[in-house]
């Protein structure tokens, strides 16, 4: 299900025929308000160009033709500064329901970050303390060193077997879209659920940083 303000729609090629059709059916310079204003503030955040369109910010939308197609009408937004700009919404959602592989990789990095740095913590108790990276010997601090899942149990390697013990997909973990400040998973259950698995099952290592280019180079090879 697809919410939009007020408005629900069963798929986002359905939102997308409603928007289409709402500009459409405007009388040519209206302004859009009421239900219909709140879908389109509700829509334009998930613009592939939002920041661009928005700009210092949204006084209204009103329907106009567009400069380079007079035939045809389209959504602008007029700024709090006096500036306007047309928007298109055929495209809108298809970034959502197409999210990267590497984009939910992200989030459920994002979502143990906090084990991570505790694990830094527990690894460099004191200031000056050092730790010798297993894979080049060198002695690394804390400001110049990284953390590393150890293999077997790479990153990748935790991901696919708690998606399997989910029964889920990577594609089925939904993560905030774009424009969220950063990518983040939506369900809080599958949040506490991974952090519980990656705290029992990860088994982790202080690498310097030469030792973690190697391990990143020899993962994006094998394709991890």
């Amino acid at each position: 299900m697809i919410t939009l303000g007020p408005k629900s729609f069963a798929t986002w090629t359905e939102a997308r025929r409603y928007l289409v059709e709402l500009t459409r059916t405007q009388p040519l310079g209206a302004t859009i308000e009421g239900e219909a204003r709140e879908v389109l503030e509700a829509a334009l955040p998930l613009h592939s160009e939002y920041e661009l369109k928005v700009g210092p910010g949204v006084y209204r939308f009103v329907v106009k033709r567009h400069p380079a197609y007079p035939n045809t009408q389209c959504v602008f937004v007029e700024r709090v500064d006096q500036t306007s700009v047309a928007v298109s919404f055929q495209n809108i959602g298809k970034a959502v329901s197409q999210v990267k592989r590497k984009d939910r990789l992200r989030a459920l990095r994002e979502a143990v970050v906090s084990q991570i740095l505790d694990f830094k913590d527990t690894m460099f108790p004191e200031d000056g303390w050092e730790n010798q990276c297993p894979l080049t010997g060198e002695l690394v601090t804390k400001s110049n060193c990284e953390v590393d899942h150890a293999p077997p149990w790479t990153f990748a390697q935790l991901v696919e077997d708690w998606l399997k013990a989910e029964g889920l997909t990577l594609e089925e973990v939904e993560i905030h879209p774009p424009p969220h400040p950063k990518c983040e998973l939506r369900s809080a259950i599958l949040t506490e659920s991974w952090r519980a698995y990656h705290a029992e099952h990860s088994a982790l290592r202080i690498l310097s940083l030469e030792g973690h280019k190697r391990v990143t180079a020899e993962n994006q090879k094998g394709g991890a």
